[in-house]
């Protein structure tokens, strides 16, 4: 790979200056890797106590800005399943699948859900939004392959926010470049490994990711040549955050945060997305709206808002983890902050 080296040195000084994690409570960890990206990581039991309604052998995922889920509970603890019981993904293999990536722009801030039960209508992991969920399995996942697996869907998280499906002269020049441009053979009907999205995250984890994230030595498709034998592959995703033609991408943070009463709500915008609609909304843990910030256009490219920790109604929320839910146009973020009273 022509630019490994290189890349691996510039990694390495990266990774003494801005690498660090920061667990705010028990199953919440915050990790900031890869030039200056923000993982928030919940734990299965976090999630479990957090996010999770169970009613008899039934029990349901309800996430902020997600319609509830439900999930396939295991035998030994009285549910429906046919497995006895699960195992959530490790992770510390998620850590180090952040850690040691070695893509030398931020990938965004997005969310890793390490999830204690699979869910119904998908068992396996998977990424939508900013957000990873990595199923569990009915026997224990190796460490190489959990961080296989984060590495994996990251690069969908990486899709969808630099090469959108909208995009088609990106997919025209990738597909060109992978040699996949038969769409009888290549297409989302395909069979798992000839999917372009599939291929495209395939390809993000074995030139960006890791040791333990490429252990194998090969992707999916063992028909396509390996992306490092590609020539201009590796160019083509290192230019893709600055081509024209990306969608316009917007950042929402908070600071302080952790906060004791009151932090800054802070909304960065591409200039191009002025005057579109913006809702900004806090949820509690349990996905219950409990303050609406502000609707209305984007009159500017960097808007704040303080927020007192307050709900709608002048009342003092209590301490505990909040989202703020942020959306412009068709595109959200949503960003973890935590209230110490």
């Amino acid at each position: 790979m022509t630019h490994k080296l290189s890349r691996n040195l510039a990694a390495f000084a990266l990774v003494l200056l801005t690498a660090s994690a920061v667990v705010a409570e028990d199953g919440v960890e915050e990790l900031v890797f890869a030039g200056g990206s923000r993982a928030t990581i919940l734990s299965a039991e976090f999630i479990l106590e957090n996010y999770v309604s169970r009613s008899g052998a039934e029990a349901v995922l309800e996430l902020p800005g997600m319609p509830p889920v439900e999930l396939v509970i295991p035998l030994s603890q009285g549910g429906l399943g046919t497995e006895d019981r699960y195992y959530p993904h490790s992770g510390d293999a998620v850590r180090e699948a952040l850690e040691s990536l070695d893509y030398p722009r931020p990938v965004e801030e997005i969310e890793i859900l390490i999830l204690p039960y699979p869910r119904a209508n998908m068992p396996v992991s998977s990424a939508l939004g900013r957000r990873i969920f990595l199923s569990p399995a009915p026997a224990p996942t190796p460490f190489q392959v959990s961080a296989f697996t984060c590495t994996h869907e990251l690069g969908h998280l990486f899709q969808y926010s630099n090469m959108p499906d909208s995009n088609t002269d990106l997919w025209s020049e990738y597909r060109r470049l992978r040699g996949i441009t038969d769409t009888s053979i290549y297409n989302e009907n395909a069979a798992h490994a000839d999917r372009p999205h599939e291929i495209f995250a395939e390809d993000f984890r074995a030139l960006f990711g890791g040791e333990a994230a490429t252990y194998s030595g090969t992707i999916e498709n063992r028909n396509l040549p390996h992306p490092g034998d590609v020539e201009e592959l590796e160019d083509f995703f290192l230019a893709l955050g600055r081509m024209p033609g990306a969608e316009p991408q917007f950042r929402a943070s908070c600071f302080p945060n952790p906060f004791n009463p009151r932090t800054a709500i802070r909304v960065d915008a591409d200039a191009s997305m002025i005057g579109q609609a913006v809702l900004v909304q806090v949820f509690d843990a349990r996905g219950r709206r409990v303050r609406d910030i502000f609707s209305g256009p984007l009159y500017s490219h960097s808007l704040s808002f303080d927020f007192q920790g307050l709900d709608d109604g002048g009342r003092r929320l209590p301490s505990g983890v909040y989202f703020t839910s942020v959306r412009i146009g068709d595109c959200r973020q949503t960003t973890k902050m935590v209230l110490l009273q």
